[in-house]
């Protein structure tokens, strides 16, 4: 990568072609664009251009910031791309700020993701909501959800499964 920063004109192209490949390989996967006409609209925008400019090269995050900086100065001083990810695009990075976009496949976590979402949505029970995720329950988890459904049907004390049931982990 050369130390010349790429010109507006270069990065809306960019920015244009990869709003095409877009709509031929990830639409369907539902990963997310930014919906703009300009690249310089939002930040997602620019990063998304920018990783789209230098194809097949790793790019440095702070070399992203500086053409976030140059093209919206509205935008933070410490651009955080790895932020692409959920949004499903498939993005590599090497630990030390350096990414990579491979923009023809979505993240290989998206489609797991999705997945999980979904069964969350559909789940009616406890066993329905571990399914999707693959994994089994916390042991610790699944005895609080068991003590708690045994004591609301004993009834043993209604403030204390109240309480109880209102403490249950989020899953």
């Amino acid at each position: 990568m050369n130390n010349n920063l790429p010109t507006p004109d270069e990065l809306q192209k960019s920015c244009e072609d990869l709003c095409n490949i877009h709509v031929q390989h990830l639409e369907e996967h539902e990963v997310k664009i930014p919906n703009v006409r300009r690249y310089n609209e939002r930040a997602k925008s620019i990063w998304l251009a920018v990783l789209h400019y230098y194809k097949g090269k790793n790019v440095h995050k702070s070399f992203i910031t500086e053409i976030c900086q140059r093209d919206n100065p509205t935008l933070g001083p410490d651009q955080q791309v790895r932020h692409l990810k959920r949004d499903g695009w498939h993005l590599t990075n090497d630990g030390r700020g350096h990414h990579l976009l491979d923009p023809y496949q979505p993240s290989p976590e998206w489609e797991t993701d999705k997945k999980r979402r979904h069964g969350r949505l559909k789940a009616k029970d406890f066993a329905g909501i571990k399914k999707p995720m693959n994994t089994a329950a916390p042991l610790v988890a699944q005895k609080k959800v068991n003590r708690a459904i045994d004591m609301v049907k004993t009834k043993s004390n209604c403030n204390r499964d109240i309480k109880i049931l209102q403490n249950l982990p989020q899953i």
